[in-house]
């Protein structure tokens, strides 16, 4: 009988019993489920082994410390699965907070293990629960086998084999859950293998767990690689809060345990197999508690035996124990064993447990080969431990382990290069090649003595006094034999390698079983069959996205008679039922790491199914012909030459002969064939099913050469023959292993379904290729050649963007089917897309203004529309017209919507009331009054009883629709409320405001639940709920759309791909589309599952931990999750090298001063040394007993600290690698260390909420800071060592004198964790990263928040500033690393003494008002008597770049980018009227002086006259073909004079509105210009501060050169005589214009203090200068004059664009003449001059790309 079948029989019997008991009560069904729970448990327990698994739980972006996972005992609060069943953090019991626990790990890592774990542990435990009101039952769902997972699971595997429910059974249990006497602990194992159309699915949601099994406690299992998206917390979120705990790899002490509990393990099996044959003799069945008597006696005396010996660890047994052994059994009175009968069955036992290792054996090989790295899962570790022994036979392969050999032997002798280097400062140069030489004739040496005839990996080989001895042979190597030694025994072992030689192992283990039962096989056809059953078995379930199958009986024979013949399906083929090939498929299920219950059939584990896939890949790319890429270059030339009459081809000088040419196209041949007849050709290996290969191809294909060279000839091989599937396979591969395709020749090239995501093509020739279905997100095609690519069904991520509309689009909404899109624009117009297609279907015209707002009829069939127009309109969309027009509203409507039942349409305007509207009738229902500003969005609750409505008055009010009364009135926002979504439930409503909030409401009881902060304090325009309601989309003036987490508040992802203001987001009705609407004209669709995401650094795969900059700034270096070091370029952003060697998180990285060291902290307890030129590991410094947080150099480079979650910090000296002391007095992990500038103090932060200073020298602690109430994350010392900073999870930032320790200043602003600190290299400012997923930037000298910075989507765990200050970077669990440029910030650190950032600036004719255009395109109003805002206006919704006052400044006029100008009436202060008709920039405005006219001059070429009381437009003057710069009205008022880019200047005749004349003139960039007293003559100034005199009537031209520094303002003297100018230093000059010489100059140069006293009103005020002009030319005339023309020309107070962003992302490429400009005034002593920067950019040259 096969091993333990007795007891599998014993459990079959309960199996029949459950049948026995259909219909009787639920309670029985449980307790038989408990029984066979609880037998296998002790069936299990005799042969598999398990060590206790940690896991660490992720929240916030943090993660806890590490924890086990359950324990026996349920009184265990610690444990995380007991915390979560009975415990919450208060220790109440069933008051968890948290109803959902998701487990998930790596492939291996124990997941399924686990969760069957937690179901045994919840039966054993039910004895404890016999007092309690409420019963714990377990539910064990294994999610792939389930035919509907997504409605039925619960059901499902209720009246599956496991329970055998029925329906009424069932209803019998939801009966008594709602009682509330029994609650469900649901144990939902395997999401990861849900198919396709079931993955990333809400199974708590679907299945209605909350509602039909009454708040049952569910824990989920996957593996983590499934969980790639921002959103997947939302697929396992359920009721309440979600617990997420992360299985950890083994460490070394667990790695080490696991060995110790296997050599245990195998004596009990040994014994267990000697027992099994015994009583099959003896012809008894398999009886548990007698084995149990053998085994106990023996299990103790083992034990004792060991604790004589070193530790009771060390299980080799020796003589004496195996005979005691022996002696146990056959002496055993209560086992009745017959030594004759048994004694060939003694003596193998004697002969097995005498060959049995040693525990330390084990570790030493593991340690010996070096994969500790590879085998840190618990599957990996069993599959090792059982095959470590059968290695040790003699290796065939020695041609591979002379290629390691020699590999490492060079590489050994560079890392001993590179120590001596740095301890001796060695100048001379390591020579690869000499060291080659050296390590082959050292391998001769080894040969000449045949040591490699029986040689194996596991070989002894030891020294002794310098002898080297190999398997009893000597060698004399002398200082060499180390070295050569390492060189054997490092011989890269990967999880292929291992997953091999176990399967080869296991399979050759059941053939010997089977010859033992005297089955006839031929052993080499059997082994043949047994891999290909196993391979086909295995692509055929990942194909189908299946890891099981059933199979169902069937007849022999078909007696159906309906004429059908019964198809064969897929599972026939391993299922035979007749003859010998049944009988040869048996044995072959027999042999196969198969699972088969009953008609179920699975391989042991996932990743056998996944080894089998990757296997299959492998063997077919070894069979094909290795190509010379170059060669093969040459003959697809030359190919194409005869293929395609055409120029372009691949361009090499090489040819060959006609020999080579045949050679060629035979391999090439020979390659096609083959693979069109494999897989390759039919499967799609991008594919989701397809990924857990890739962890046994990456290490396989990236050791061998070959293999990559074959994966690429076949892309290559595609541009000639039709292998697009085969080829997409090849690029996918290649790209998941790592390769980079820049600067290759990619022409021509033909692929299909394939996921290329990330890949870089950067300066790649792509052209003419093809490519059909295809993801290309985030791939990197700079500089790649794609000149006529065929490229179809692409796939970015993003849906196609809409284009159609000629101005902004403000509104969209989908029909209820979802295939039609509406859109509505400030063009007036309403346009119908097809979803699908992305074209346009229909263009609705009527409206004569802005149209704000549209939506669908729920039946689809009409549009309601509001506009500036004032009215509704409401349109039929099958035939596109508008069905009648809703007149009543007196001022514009902003926002309208149908109710969910389609019988009212309300409607909110800014004339401030809603109305409610018959569609049918056209009639007003009623009017809704209560608001006391503009409405600007109002929104049905789904049952149509309730309206929300959000205004300018800073309130949101609810409506009771039944009463038509308010309910409730929503108080919080500071700004207007831009828009309101109600949640599916209608419990929660989400508003969004100018004040750059977003914030969540309780509707029943009207209170603020969450306000949500990312936007960086822009205008939310939009905000709307998922169909779920638990995503909340939000869409703002900073161009990024931010995806939300309903729940937890948190900000899962960002949308980025608008250039403009986002004013419109809405759902498609099945969630699967978002559509956004911008003022960029263009409407785009995203795909809702993936998102597009930002462009960053990517390479890590999982959270980046620690970054760092090399002391010349020219690289910096990331370590993370994936156990990876990469270094960076820092400029280019492109990946330059990748250190592995860490098996752990790398959590710390740190530069030497001199930078060509980099050492690392990881959490696999080690701290490793570096070399940066060579990526090699120098040292690895071992004393940590576990993770290693920080790491810091000290500046003379003797020292290197490390911090550790052991609580100490350890020097080390850094030459010799010595530990030099242990710092202990923390009582808690140490988070950060860092050293002192003069490097004798050391600063070490803890999670025991205390700062430390240590002498270095002496290791005594001198000094202990205690402001912190919390974990202190990190420490860092100023530049100038005179201050230290500290942060940590009190959100706090604290500085402190680094010499005596008093604290100087807090910093708060953070509203979660500070992870990491950075000082600016001046030492002025701080940069910190938080896990509210911002960095701040701090002015410390103020402690002032200078810059907020909004770009990650996930906690930011480190930061760190280049040496030169220009650049930021920034590493965060959100898998990227972001660089920031940081140039402006000596910009900011100089204007810092004021809160505003003015973009244009205009002052009143009465010199009592300044108004100042900020960047948050609001205009201020400053009163400069009382130095106070007295108001602000908002209107515009881009940059303001000019203000004009009329002359009797009643009237202001603003214009910009949003191309329209405002008129203003300042006694009102609201806009009057919005003039329309501009198509680009509006860069000058001048009212006439008589101010019944106002010009407008834009960067669409025209000027425009407009008629200021009727606001009409007069006139449209065309003529110009560049920007106009200035626009100005004669004195009179007749004519106009216009300046352009053009180099011309135009006289208009404002009567006829015909150009009078026309001068050509190389003016470049005027500031300034204005009309003589006389009107004969027009001044103009330039950006070279040259004056031209523009004689009107003459109609020439004087130019007048000075020396004079930012020359900016000008005006005449009374008699014209005279131009009085104004220069940037504040001085006032006098020019004689005949002449063109200064006469006199007048100077007061004000104090620095006195400049930033207020510098946006000093320079304002009447000065000191003005008076002493007065004085000079005695002519008061002058002087007022000179004040006038700053009102009258308007140019003067376009102050500066003081920022245009501080702070940008590295994507951003500043104006550089922008920068310049800045530059130029900073460096002046008054910086708030008055030049007119921002016109800089605009009349550059026009091949001067402004934006890129």
């Amino acid at each position: 009988m096969n091993k333990l079948e007795n007891l599998q029989n014993t459990i079959n019997i309960i199996g029949r019993d459950i049948s026995i008991l259909k219909g009787k009560s639920f309670q029985q069904l449980f307790d038989l489920r408990k029984q066979t729970v609880l037998l296998n448990k002790k069936r299990m327990d005799l042969t598999k082994i398990f060590v206790p698994l940690y896991g660490r739980e992720k929240s916030n972006g943090l993660e806890s410390k590490l924890l086990p996972m359950f324990d026996d005992d349920h009184q265990n609060k610690i444990s995380i699965v007991n915390n979560f069943i009975w415990y919450d953090h208060q220790g109440q019991e069933y008051k968890d907070q948290s109803d959902v626990l998701l487990i998930h790990g790596q492939a291996g890592s124990g997941k399924s293990t686990i969760a069957r774990k937690i179901e045994e542990f919840l039966w054993e435990q039910q004895q404890y629960q016999n007092n309690k009101e409420q019963n714990l039952i377990p539910i064990f769902v294994q999610l792939p086998s389930l035919k509907d997972p997504l409605h039925s699971a619960i059901e499902e595997t209720l009246q599956s084999e496991q329970l055998s429910f029925d329906k009424i059974q069932i209803n019998q249990l939801k009966e008594e859950i709602q009682k509330g006497k029994i609650s469900l602990i649901i144990i939902m194992d395997g999401y990861d293998e849900l198919k396709t159309e079931y993955s990333q699915q809400n199974l708590y949601i679907l299945n209605r767990l909350n509602e039909i099994w009454k708040k049952p406690k569910v824990i989920y299992t996957s593996r983590t690689e499934i969980l790639n998206s921002n959103l997947y917390q939302t697929w396992f979120q359920g009721n309440g809060k979600l617990k997420e705990v992360e299985l950890q790899s083994f460490s070394s002490l667990q790695q080490n345990q696991y060995f110790q509990s296997f050599v245990f393990q195998l004596v009990k099996q040994k014994i267990l197999t000697f027992y099994e044959y015994s009583i099959q003799i003896e012809k008894k069945i398999f009886n548990f508690e007698e084995f149990e008597k053998i085994w106990l006696p023996i299990n103790e005396m083992i034990i004792s035996k060991s604790i004589e010996g070193k530790n009771y660890l060390n299980l080799f047994l020796n003589r004496n124990q195996i005979k005691s052994i022996i002696n146990s059994i056959t002496q055993n009175s209560k086992i009745e064993i017959r030594q004759d009968h048994h004694e060939e069955l003694l003596q193998n036992l004697q002969k097995e447990l005498s060959e049995i290792w040693n525990a330390n054996r084990y570790i030493e090989i593991m340690d010996a080969i070096n994969i500790r790295s590879i085998v840190q899962m618990p599957f990996m570790l069993e599959i090792v431990a059982q095959i470590f022994p059968k290695l040790t036979s003699a290796t065939s392969d020695i041609n591979q382990i002379k290629s390691n050999f020699i590999k490492n032997y060079v590489n050994l002798k560079q890392q001993q290069y590179l120590i001596k280097k740095y301890s001796q400062n060695l100048d001379q140069v390591f020579d690869i090649e000499i060291e080659q030489l050296c390590a082959l004739n050292n391998w001769k040496q080894l040969e000449m003595k045949s040591i490699f005839q029986n040689y194996s990996p596991l070989s002894q080989i030891k020294i002794e006094n310098q002898i080297l001895l190999i398997n009893e042979e000597s060698f004399d190597f002398g200082q060499e034999a180390q070295i050569i030694k390492q060189s054997l025994k490092n011989q890269n072992y990967t999880p292929y390698t291992f997953y091999q030689a176990f399967i080869d192992y296991y399979h050759n283990q059941q053939v010997q079983k089977l010859k033992m039962i005297g089955k006839a096989i031929d052993q080499e056809i059997f082994f043949t069959d047994l891999i290909n059953f196993s391979q086909s078995l295995a692509l055929e379930l990942t194909e189908r996205q299946l890891t099981q199958a059933n199979y169902i009986k069937k007849s022999y024979v078909d007696f159906s008679n309906d004429g059908r013949i019964p198809q064969q399906e897929w599972i026939d083929k391993y299922f035979g039922q007749q003859g010998i090939v049944a009988e040869q498929k048996y044995l072959l299920r027999k042999c196969a790491l198969l699972n088969q219950k009953g008609n179920t059939i699975s391989f042991i584990h996932k990743s056998i199914q996944e080894f089998y896939v990757s296997k299959y890949i492998l063997d077919l790319l070894f069979k094909l012909p290795t190509l010379n890429l170059e060669d093969l270059n040459v003959y697809i030339n030359e190919k194409l030459k005869n293929q395609q009459n055409k120029n372009k081809f691949i361009k090499l000088d090489k040819e060959f002969n006609n020999l080579g040419k045949e050679h060629i196209q035979k391999m090439v041949e020979l390659i096609v064939k083959i693979i069109k007849e494999s897989k390759f050709n039919t499967l799609n290996f991008s594919e989701e099913q397809y990924q857990g290969m890739i962890h046994f191809l990456k290490c396989e294909i990236n050791q061998n050469q070959k293999l990559k060279q074959v994966l690429m000839s076949i892309v290559k091989i595609s541009s000639l023959e039709s292998i697009q599937q085969e080829a997409g396979n090849s690029l996918f591969i290649l790209n998941q292993i790592g390769d980079i395709f820049n600067d290759l020749n990619f022409e021509h090239i033909q692929i299909k379904n394939s996921n290329l995501n990330g890949a870089s093509f950067y300066n790649t020739i792509l052209c003419e290729s093809k490519m059909d279905n295809v993801n290309i997100s985030q791939c990197n095609f700079n500089r790649a050649q794609l000149q006529n690519c065929k490229w179809i069904n692409i796939n970015s991520n993003e849906l196609p963007t809409l284009k159609g509309h000629t101005d902004s689009v403000s509104s969209l909404t989908f029909s209820s089917d979802g295939q039609t899109l509406a859109s509505a624009s400030s063009d007036y117009t309403i346009r119908i897309w097809d979803t699908k297609s992305g074209k346009e279907i229909m263009k609705l015209l009527g409206h004569t203004g802005w149209v704000w707002s549209i939506a669908y009829s729920p039946d689809g069939q009409f549009i309601i529309s509001g506009s500036s127009d004032n009215s509704v309109r409401l349109w039929d969309v099958s035939f596109g017209y508008q069905v009648m027009k809703l007149e009543g509203h007196t001022g514009q409507v902003y926002s309208v919507q149908f109710s969910p039942d389609g019988q009212m349409i309300a409607s909110g305007s800014s004339d401030t009331s809603i109305r409610l509207w018959d569609p049918n009738s056209g009639h007003q229902i009623k009017q809704l009054n209560g608001h006391e500003g503009w409405i600007r969005s109002v929104t049905f609750s789904q049952l149509g009883h309730l309206l929300a409505s959000g205004s300018c008055d800073q309130t949101i009010r609810i409506w009771d629709l039944k009463q038509y009364q308010e309910i409730r009135k929503l108080e919080g926002h500071s700004d207007s409320v831009q828009s309101v979504a109600f949640t599916p439930d209608s419990q929660i409503l989400a508003s969004g405001s100018m004040d750059g909030s977003i914030r969540l409401w309780d509707i029943k009881n009207g209170i603020e639940l969450q306000k949500l902060m990312g936007h960086n304090n822009n205008w939310i325009w939009s905000v709307t709920f998922s169909i779920d309601g638990q995503i909340l989309a939000s869409a703002s003036n900073d161009t990024i759309i931010r995806i939300w987490d309903v729940k937890s508040g948190k900000n899962i992802q960002r949308l980025e791909g608008h250039t403009d203001c986002v004013y419109c987001l809405v759902y498609s009705p099945d969630g699967s589309i978002l559509g956004s609407a911008s003022k960029d004209q263009s409407i785009r669709l995203w795909d809702t599952k993936s998102g597009r995401e930002m462009n960053m650094l990517e390479g890590h795969v999982g959270s980046i931990c620690s970054v760092a900059f090399s002391p010349d700034g020219l690289v910096f270096a990331s370590g993370g999750e994936d156990q990876s070091i990469r270094i960076w370029d820092s400029k280019s952003g492109k990946e330059l090298s990748k250190l592995d060697g860490h098996f752990g998180w790398v959590q710390s990285i740190a530069f030497c001063p001199k930078g060509q060291l980099i050492a690392s902290g990881s959490s696999d307890t080690s701290v490793r040394l570096w070399d940066l030129e060579s990526g090699k590991e120098i040292q690895k410094l071992d004393g940590h007993l576990s993770w290693v947080y920080s790491i810091a150099f000290s500046v003379k480079e003797d020292l290197l600290a490390s911090g550790s979650e052991d609580q100490s910090i350890i020097l080390w000296h850094i030459k010799t690698g010595k530990l030099i002391t242990k710092l202990l007095g923390h009582t808690n992990s140490v988070q950060s260390v860092a050293f002192s500038r003069d490097g004798l103090r050391l600063a070490s932060a803890s999670s025991d909420n205390l700062i430390k200073i240590w002498d270095t020298k002496l290791g005594q602690e001198i000094l202990e800071l205690n402001e912190h109430n919390d974990s202190v994350q990190c420490v860092i010392y100023s530049p100038n060592g005179q201050i230290l900073a500290s942060a940590g999870s009190d959100y706090i930032i604290q500085l402190w004198d680094a010499i005596s320790g008093k604290d100087i200043i807090k910093l708060e602003g953070h509203t979660d964790a500070v992870q990491s600190i950075a000082f600016y290299p001046d030492g002025k400012v701080l940069a910190s990263g938080s896990s509210d997923q911002s960095i701040r930037i701090w002015d410390i000298t103020t402690g002032q928040e200078m810059q907020k910075l909004d770009g990650h989507a996930g906690c930011v765990y480190s930061i760190a500033f280049s040496p030169n200050g220009e650049q930021l970077i920034s590493a965060s669990e959100d898998n990227s690393i972001l660089l920031w440029n940081t140039k402006s910030i000596k910009e900011m650190q100089q204007i810092n003494g004021d809160s505003m950032w003015i973009y244009s600036v205009a002052q009143s004719p009465d010199q009592q008002l300044l108004a100042l255009a900020c960047i948050d395109f609001s205009i201020r109003l400053w009163d400069l008597k009382s130095e106070k805002e007295r108001q602000r206006l908002i209107g515009h919704s881009d940059y303001v770049e000019v203000i004009a006052f009329s002359m009797n400044g009643q009237i202001m006029a603003s214009a910009g980018r949003d191309h329209k100008i405002r008129l203003w009436n300042l006694k009102q202060q609201i806009d009057v009227q919005i003039l329309i008709a501009h198509s680009a920039t509006i860069w000058s405005l001048r009212f006439s002086n008589d101010g019944l006219r106002l010009a407008s001059g834009s960067s669409d070429n025209t000027i425009r006259i407009w008629i200021v009381k009727d606001t009409e437009q007069e006139k449209v003057l065309r003529g110009h073909t560049e920007a106009i710069q200035q626009v100005i009205f004669t004195p009179e008022g007749k004519l106009l004079v216009s300046i352009s880019n053009d180099n011309t200047i135009r006289k208009w005749n404002l009567d006829s509105g015909e150009e009078v004349e026309q001068l050509e003139v190389n003016l470049g960039i005027v500031w300034a210009a204005t009309f003589s007293p006389d009107n004969q003559v027009l001044a103009m100034v330039n950006k070279n501060n040259t004056i031209f005199l523009y004689y009107v009537i003459k109609g020439q031209i004087k130019i007048i050169k000075n020396n004079l520094d930012l020359l900016h303002s000008i005006t005449f003297s009374q008699d014209s005589e005279f131009l009085i100018s104004k220069n940037s230093d504040c001085s006032i000059h006098l020019l004689e214009i005949q002449s063109g010489l200064e006469i006199q100059r007048f100077q007061e140069q004000p104090t620095l203090k006195q400049s930033f006293k207020n510098p946006f009103l000093q320079q304002f005020k009447q000065s000191k200068i003005l008076l002493s002009l007065q004085k000079q030319l005695k002519n008061r005339k002058s002087v007022e004059q000179f004040t006038q023309s700053f009102q009258v020309n308007n140019f003067a107070w376009s102050n500066i664009r003081m920022k245009l962003i501080p702070i940008t992302c590295y994507k951003i490429i500043a104006i550089s003449h922008l920068i310049q400009a800045k530059q130029t005034i900073i460096s002046n002593a008054i910086i708030f001059s008055n030049l007119r920067i921002d016109l800089i950019p605009l009349f550059e040259q026009k091949n001067d790309q402004m934006f890129i």
